[in-house]
């Protein structure tokens, strides 16, 4: 079974999961997965643009670009499982691979769903990108107040640009007495956070996701 994997936003957080996602096929399957990866091009302005939902038409565009060329490589590589390692872009890259007719497209959104209907979950906190949070790709959970979501973008901008943050997140988390925070952006996820409640690591979910969705 060959997987393709869109990386690029982060290019970090996809390293990591890429490695991870090797790790644990060889462990269930004791040999590598077959993967083809779509690095898409995103310039830093681009990348500031859709972290705090500020979007110009011609970003939109030029993302959508790049995502339709990389599902356009991956059927014409006969992949039939596809995925994205970022949760501001898994609607509409899920939008995009649709055209593609793939038997499974798997986004971090999805997988934490269903990761949050298994466990019985209600209304966790979430930490994401504005655009995230204000396009609704979460339903169901709990969302930060305006305050807040500027501090946890300007951790995430931070963390992109090899900052270290000063924004002290499970401050912010303590705030809302909440028993359950899903960590909805992959460069929260890689910032190792402490957090004091019980966290969904986007991350670990699609990791499961494209796991179960992977055939030897």
């Amino acid at each position: 079974m060959k997987i393709g994997i869109i990386g690029g936003v982060s290019p970090y957080a996809y390293a990591s999961f890429y490695m991870k996602l090797c790790d644990e096929y060889r462990n269930k399957y004791q040999k590598y997965p077959r993967i083809l990866s779509y690095s898409v091009e995103v310039s830093e302005s681009q990348e500031i643009e859709f972290f705090t939902n500020d979007l110009s038409s011609e970003t939109l565009e030029h993302l959508y670009d790049e995502l339709d060329k990389a599902c356009l490589i991956f059927k014409q590589n006969n992949i039939s499982v596809v995925t994205i390692c970022c949760n501001t872009l898994s609607n509409l890259f899920q939008k995009v691979a649709s055209k593609y007719k793939f038997d499974k497209i798997l986004t971090p959104i999805n997988a934490v769903d269903e990761h949050l209907k298994q466990n019985n979950i209600i209304a966790p906190l979430l930490l994401a990108t504005s655009f995230s949070v204000e396009n609704d790709l979460y339903k169901g959970v709990t969302k930060l107040n305006d305050d807040d979501q500027v501090l946890v973008d300007k951790f995430i901008t931070d963390k992109v640009n090899n900052i270290k943050s000063k924004v002290d997140i499970d401050n912010i988390i303590k705030k809302y007495s909440n028993p359950n925070v899903v960590l909805g952006c992959t460069d929260i996820v890689l910032s190792d956070i402490k957090c004091s409640v019980n966290s969904i690591d986007s991350v670990e979910c699609l990791l499961d996701s494209c796991l179960n969705n992977m055939r030897e």
